[in-house]
C-alpha cells in the first residue's frame, strides 16, 4: 500500500546501506542538492530547513547568470548610502556604455533602462578588451583604472553579499598611479592671483592657507553656527568632514583668521547671510563658480596649471614651517593618518636650504665649544 510521505521529509532520501541522508530544495527556481553522509533524518531536515531560511534571508548566492552590471550597480549605490559617501557611486558613462548599461531618473529615483552585461560574461579577457579599447581612444592610463578599481570594488561587493564566488570574478590589478601632486602657488604668485579674484571671493583663498582646509566640502560648507564666538573656535561637524570627525581650528591667537572672520561676518550682517563666504546678495557660493573664477585670475595673474587644492598644501607648509608638530597638523588640518598629510607636507629647495643652514649652525656651535 503506498505510503504518503509526510511534508516535513519533503526533499530528503535515504542513502544507500543507510548511511545517511540526500537533501534537496528549491532556491530561485533552482535546484540545490546535499548528500550528508553520517546524519540522522532530524540532522538532515535541519540543514534543509537552514538552507531554505538563508535563502529567504538573501544569504544564498544567487546564480550567476541571473546577476547582471545593473547589480554591481546597485550593490556600489548602497554601500555608498550606508558608508555616507559623497562621491557619485555611478560607474563612469565610458564604464557603463562598453558593458550595456543604462539608467535613467524619475522622480528622484534611478530607474534602470538596461541591465547590461551578465556578471559571467565579465571575463579576464573582455577586462582587457575594455583597457585596450580605452588607451587606444587617448584616455590617460590613470583614468582609465579609475573605472577598473570601480568594477573590482562592485564585483568584490557582490562577492561579500555572498551573491558571487571568488572564482567567478575577472582578476582586475591596477598600478599604483604615482600622481601626487606636488605644486603650490608661491607667495608673490598668490598674492597676483588674490589681486585678480572678485572681492567676495579673496576671503575664501586667504581661509585656506590659513587653516589648509579643503574649500569644497569643508571652507564653502561653513555656517556662523559652526563658529564660536566665545571661545574663539571654528569647529567643522563630522558630517561634513571628509574622515567624519569633527575638526576645530582656534581662531583667537591667529590674529589675521580672526580679522578674516569680523569682516566677513559685517559684510554679511547687511543681507542676512547665514554662511561665512558668501556672494554679495548672501547666498552661498557655488564650487563650479568659484572654480571657474580661479581659473580665471590664474590666466591673469600668469599661473597656469594651479588649482584650487593646492592651497591645502600651501596651509600644510605654512604650519609645518611654523613649528607646528606633525600630530598638531593633521588635527588641525582634518589629516587622518601620517601617510595621507605627507601628500600634502610638501619639501621643496627652500625647506631643505633651511635644514642644511640648522645643520652648519649647529655644528659650527659644537666646533667653537671643541675649541674652548
Amino acid at each position: 500500500m503506498y505510503r504518503k510521505r509526510p511534508q516535513a521529509d519533503k526533499g530528503l532520501y535515504a542513502l544507500p546501506h543507510g548511511n545517511g541522508f540526500e537533501a534537496r530544495w528549491l532556491v530561485r527556481g533552482k535546484l540545490h542538492c546535499k548528500r550528508l553522509r553520517g546524519f540522522s533524518k532530524t540532522e538532515a531536515r535541519d540543514y534543509r530547513n537552514a538552507q531554505i531560511a538563508k535563502a529567504k534571508a538573501g544569504h544564498t548566492p544567487a546564480l550567476p547568470g541571473r546577476l547582471t552590471f545593473a547589480d554591481l550597480v546597485r550593490f556600489k549605490r548602497t554601500d555608498a548610502a550606508a558608508k555616507q559617501n559623497r562621491t557619485s557611486p555611478a560607474p563612469s558613462r565610458a564604464l557603463a556604455a562598453y558593458f550595456g548599461y543604462a539608467d535613467t531618473t524619475q522622480d528622484d529615483e534611478t530607474v534602470v533602462v538596461t541591465a547590461g552585461w551578465k556578471v559571467v560574461e565579465i571575463t579576464d579577457e573582455r577586462v582587457s578588451e575594455y583597457t585596450a579599447a580605452r588607451l587606444a581612444a587617448g584616455v590617460q592610463l590613470d583614468t582609465m583604472q579609475a573605472d577598473l578599481r570601480w568594477l573590482r570594488h562592485a564585483l568584490n561587493l557582490a562577492v561579500k553579499a555572498k551573491q558571487l564566488t571568488r572564482d567567478q570574478c575577472p582578476t582586475i590589478e591596477t598600478h599604483d598611479p604615482h600622481n601626487v601632486r606636488a605644486n603650490f602657488p608661491e607667495p608673490e604668485q598668490l598674492a597676483r592671483i588674490l589681486d585678480a579674484l572678485p572681492a567676495y571671493l579673496r576671503g575664501v583663498i586667504v581661509f585656506a592657507t590659513l587653516t589648509a582646509w579643503r574649500i569644497k566640502s569643508m571652507v564653502l560648507t561653513l555656517t556662523w553656527q559652526h563658529v564660536d564666538w566665545k571661545r574663539q573656535l571654528v569647529t567643522l561637524p563630522a558630517e561634513l568632514s571628509k574622515n567624519k570627525k569633527p575638526v576645530k581650528f582656534p581662531f583667537g591667537p591667529l590674529p589675521e583668521l580672526k580679522q578674516l572672520l569680523e569682516r566677513q561676518l559685517a559684510s554679511g550682517e547687511p543681507v542676512s547671510a547665514s554662511h561665512v563666504f558668501h556672494r554679495p546678495d548672501g547666498r552661498g557660493i557655488d564650487y563650479k563658480a568659484m572654480r571657474t573664477a580661479w581659473k580665471a585670475a590664474c590666466r591673469k595673474a600668469k599661473c597656469p596649471g594651479t588649482w584650487l587644492h593646492d592651497l591645502c598644501r600651501v596651509g600644510a607648509r605654512n604650519l609645518r614651517r611654523a613649528g607646528v608638530s606633525e600630530s598638531e597638523i593633521m588635527k588641525l588640518g582634518r589629516w587622518k593618518t601620517p601617510a595621507m598629510f605627507h601628500r600634502y607636507d610638501i619639501v621643496d629647495e627652500q625647506d631643505l636650504n633651511a635644514s642644511v643652514m640648522k645643520l652648519a649652525k649647529a655644528l659650527a656651535a659644537a666646533a667653537s665649544g671643541v675649541s674652548r
